[in-house]
């Protein structure tokens, strides 16, 4: 297999860690960005030697210099865009969360299943270097029987976090569970197996 040639949709301080990111990948580049304005584009691509801009999705998902792309805009938009570059014939890596609903994030899956296109999402924590040994531990049993987890968020985040998108309902899922806690989530079923049921208390 030759480069894979990525697309970012997002210009984000999270999209720029990833393309720091992607620069130590060997086989594979950034060559194009997208935003809704074309100018926020085309700075933020030059800066990490993109060199295809798009403020048309529609335009990027038929653009065939592009293999694959990266989903970093606000999170409830996450699955229409990583559906149009499906249909495009992409593969998407999304950032967490894939989406803020099930029936989003289920039909990037059936997507997937009928392409045969590669989705991702993003959930680094796994690599967290504490990770690696405590899942070494409980897959080779030292630990015995897990019969409790107790899992706990204590990230902070200002006012100004929340002054966008982040925290509403309709870009964002309600908050921070769904925003910061999801990688806690990904890590509880990670570590314990899959869910069997789920119990919740909101005020």
């Amino acid at each position: 297999m030759g480069v894979i040639r990525f697309a970012t949709i997002g210009t984000s301080g999270i999209c720029e860690r990833f393309l720091e990111a992607l620069e130590e990948v060997e086989g594979a580049e950034c060559v194009a960005t997208y935003s809704r304005s074309l100018d926020r584009a085309r700075s933020f691509g030059e800066r990490h030697g993109a060199r295809l801009f798009f403020d048309d999705l529609e335009e990027l998902a038929r653009c065939a210099d592009v293999d694959a792309v990266y989903v970093a805009s606000p999170n409830g938009l996450h699955a229409d865009q990583a559906l149009a570059m499906i249909s495009g014939g992409k593969h998407v890596l999304v950032e967490k969360p894939i989406d803020i609903t099930v029936d989003a994030a289920m039909k990037i899956e059936e997507a997937r299943v009928r392409t045969g296109k590669i989705d991702g999402v993003i959930h680094q924590n796994r690599n967290n270097a504490v990770m690696k040994p405590i899942k070494q531990a409980l897959d080779s049993g030292r630990l015995g029987k897990l019969i409790l987890g107790t899992f706990a968020v204590k990230w902070y985040r200002d006012q100004h976090y929340y002054e966008g998108w982040h925290g509403t309902w309709d870009m964002d899922g309600g908050g921070s569970l769904m925003n910061q806690a999801v990688h806690t989530v990904d890590l509880m079923q990670w570590l314990m197996g899959d869910v069997e049921s789920v119990h919740s208390t909101m005020g």
